[in-house]
C-alpha cells in the first residue's frame, strides 16, 4: 500500500528521473573521454597506488575525488561503471533541487517544473557523465544550499553541523570550495544583520572545517605556487570582459559560442531567452518573497562573483598566464540557475508559458543530438567545451 501511494503521489517525478536517466545512459559505454577524464583514470590509478604525492605535485587540486576514483577502479576497473555511478549522483541531486525548490516555495508545481528542466538541461547532462567531480560537487553544493535554508528560516540550528563533513569532503576534492563557504559566510552576515539571527553554530561549524581544510595548507602552498607563479605549468588566457557573461551562455545551451553563432545560431536566441528568464524569475521572487530572493541570489551569484572579485589578483600573480574565472568551474551551481528559470516561467498566462517551456525543450533536444552526434569521437570536447 505504502508503495502504491507513492507512485501515486509522485508519478511525474518518477516520470522525470526515468527521462533524466535516458538522456544520461544514452550510448554511455560508448563514450569518449572529455576533458580531463583521462587525468582522472590516471590520477585515480596513481593515487591508490603509492604515487599519491606525484599525482599532488603535478595537480591544482586536491586529491580526493583521484582516490575515490582509484579506489572504484579497483573494485571495477571501468570507465563505463564509473559513468554510471557520476550518472546516479546527478539523478540524486535532480531530487535534491526538487525537494528544496518544494520546500522553500511550497509550490509542487514549481518542484516538478525544475526537476523536468534540470534532467533535459544540456550541461547537467554533460556534466553527470563526465569523470570529473563537478557533479558530486554539485550535490554537495544542493546539500549545503538545503541546510543553510533549514537554519535560517525554519531555525533548526543543529542542522548547521552537517556542513562540517560536506564542506571538508568538498575542500578535498577542488579548492573553489572556498568560494562557495565565502559565499555562505556573507550570506550569514546578510542574515545576521537583517534579522538578527542567531550564528554560534554556523561560527563553530566554520571553526571545525578550517581546522579539517587548514591541514592541507603545507600542500595547498606548494601547487598555488607550482600553478600559478612559476611558468610553463598551467595556462589559461587572460580574462576578457565579453567573456565574463560566458558562463551564463554555456548554462543556457552548453554549446560554443563560436559553434552556435556558426552552425546553431537558435542556440544564441535560447540563450537570451533563458538569461531574460533568469532575471525575471528574481524579479519574481523579489517581490512574492524578499528573503527568499536574498538567500538564493547570494548562494547563486555569490558563487561566480567572488572569483571574479579576486581573479586581479590571481592574473597579477601568475602574470596573466592563467584565471579564476573559468565556466566549468561554475557547474555545481546550474540547478539553482535551473530553478530560477523555472520561477520566471512561473506566469499567469499559460499559452506563453507553454510556448517557451516548447521553445526551451526544442532548443536543449538540438544541443543535446549535437552532443551525441559528436561524443563518440576521440576529441570531442574541443567542439562543446567542457
Amino acid at each position: 500500500m505504502e508503495i502504491k501511494r507513492f507512485i501515486k503521489n509522485n508519478w511525474i517525478l518518477i516520470i522525470i528521473l526515468l527521462l533524466a536517466l535516458t538522456f544520461r545512459a544514452y550510448n554511455l559505454e560508448n563514450k569518449e573521454y572529455g576533458t580531463d577524464e583521462n587525468f582522472s583514470i590516471q590520477y585515480g590509478k596513481e593515487a591508490v597506488n603509492g604515487n599519491l604525492m606525484g599525482v599532488i605535485a603535478k595537480d591544482v587540486h586536491p586529491p580526493l575525488y583521484y582516490i575515490l576514483t582509484g579506489l572504484l577502479l579497483r573494485l571495477y576497473d571501468s570507465a563505463y561503471f564509473l559513468r554510471i555511478l557520476s550518472v546516479l549522483i546527478g539523478l540524486l541531486g535532480i531530487l535534491l533541487i526538487y525537494k528544496i525548490t518544494k520546500d522553500i516555495t511550497k509550490n509542487k508545481d514549481l518542484a516538478l517544473l525544475t526537476a523536468f528542466l534540470l534532467s533535459i538541461n544540456p550541461m547537467h547532462i554533460i556534466y553527470s557523465v563526465q569523470l570529473r567531480s563537478y557533479i558530486l560537487l554539485s550535490l554537495i553544493y544542493l546539500a549545503c544550499t538545503w541546510i543553510l535554508y533549514n537554519y535560517i528560516f525554519n531555525k533548526k540550528t543543529k542542522i548547521i553541523y552537517l556542513l562540517i563533513p560536506l564542506y571538508i569532503i568538498s575542500f578535498y576534492m577542488h579548492f573553489y570550495t572556498i568560494f562557495m563557504i565565502g559565499t555562505h559566510i556573507i550570506l550569514l552576515a546578510y542574515f545576521r544583520l537583517r534579522d538578527k539571527i542567531q550564528i554560534k553554530e554556523y561560527i563553530i561549524t566554520l571553526l571545525i572545517s578550517s581546522a579539517g581544510m587548514l591541514l592541507y595548507l603545507p600542500i595547498f602552498l606548494r601547487q598555488f605556487k607550482f600553478t600559478i607563479i612559476e611558468e610553463g605549468n598551467f595556462a589559461l588566457t587572460r580574462l576578457r570582459l565579453m567573456e565574463v557573461p560566458h558562463p551564463f551562455f554555456k548554462f543556457a545551451v552548453m554549446v560554443n559560442y563560436s559553434t552556435a553563432k556558426e552552425h546553431m545560431p537558435i542556440m544564441i536566441v535560447l540563450a537570451i531567452i533563458l538569461t531574460s528568464l533568469m532575471i525575471y524569475g528574481m524579479y519574481k521572487l523579489y517581490k512574492e518573497n524578499n528573503r527568499l530572493f536574498y538567500f538564493i541570489t547570494i548562494t547563486f551569484f555569490g558563487i561566480i562573483l567572488l572569483p571574479l572579485i579576486l581573479n586581479p589578483i590571481i592574473e597579477y600573480l601568475s602574470k596573466g598566464r592563467t584565471t579564476l574565472y573559468y565556466f566549468r568551474y561554475f557547474t555545481y551551481i546550474i540547478p539553482l540557475y535551473i530553478f530560477l528559470i523555472a520561477k520566471g516561467l512561473d506566469i499567469k498566462n499559460k499559452i506563453i508559458k507553454y510556448i517557451l517551456i516548447g521553445l526551451i525543450i526544442i532548443g536543449w533536444i538540438i544541443a543535446i543530438n549535437y552532443y551525441y552526434s559528436i561524443m563518440t569521437t576521440y576529441g570531442w570536447s574541443k567542439l562543446i567545451a567542457v
